[in-house]
């Protein structure tokens, strides 16, 4: 192979690699968690079995971990499940008969306490359900916080007398579900999503070196070949 040939076969490698690089640089990383956030999830899903070995009801464990500066002294929340499946069919002699999905819902309730999460700490909280389909939990809730207070936090109601019927992170609460990458291991203060963002900052630098090194090899290579084609 002549020197040309292989000047050109080094530049397009070195092209490949930068355009390479580039695309994946493009690829756009959807937000993971909210910064400044109280995150939550749901795990170890059970069945508890009566005497008799019949599910009567599932235990589960709340993982909570604060984001925030300040300590949660404590908060209510309510969890719900819904489930429109068991009681929509029904079999009738030899027929199927089916109920409107409004007719046939049937709603899990809990109610669960939380206290005293320290700023970047992770706790978790027991709890149970009365309901013998424990996979009504997984990745299907909906949730509201009716208080949630703060260390140094008071909220005054009539008389002056102190309410628990508000507080200053009620909306901070996010949950995370299993299609969620940070729900397979400890909480972080830093979203997987910024974390990525972060990295992809760094192989942006690691391309703008790719492209200055492709630059000035190019041009080495141009002045050999030019001194060596005025020896000729």
């Amino acid at each position: 192979m002549s020197f040309a040939n292989k000047l050109m076969a080094l530049s397009a490698v070195l092209g490949i690699m930068t355009v390479t690089s580039s695309a994946a640089l493009a690829a756009d990383t959807a937000e993971t968690s909210q910064e400044d956030a109280i995150l939550f999830r749901i795990e170890n899903i059970k069945p508890v079995a009566n005497e008799d070995g019949i599910t009567e009801k599932c235990s589960f464990i709340l993982t909570v971990y604060n984001r925030m500066a300040e300590e949660i002294t404590e908060a209510t929340m309510n969890l719900k499940w819904k489930d429109t499946i068991e009681d929509r069919y029904k079999i009738v002699g030899d027929n199927v008969e089916s109920k409107d999905a409004k007719e046939s819902l049937q709603v899990v309730e809990k109610e669960m306490s939380i206290d005293t999460v320290p700023p970047h700490v992770q706790r978790s909280f027991q709890g149970f359900v009365e309901t013998n389909k424990c996979f009504l939990l997984f990745d299907n809730l909906e949730y509201t916080v009716n208080n949630c207070i703060v260390a140094g936090e008071k909220i005054m109601g009539k008389d002056s007398k102190v309410s628990l019927q508000g507080g200053s992170c009620n909306n901070k609460f996010d949950y995370i579900n299993s299609q969620n990458p940070e729900y397979y291991s400890e909480f972080k203060d830093t979203p997987d999503s910024v974390l990525e963002k972060q990295a992809t900052t760094a192989e942006e630098k690691q391309v703008e070196a790719i492209d200055g090194v492709y630059g000035e090899t190019v041009m080495q290579l141009q002045k050999i070949e030019d001194t060596l084609n005025k020896i000729k």
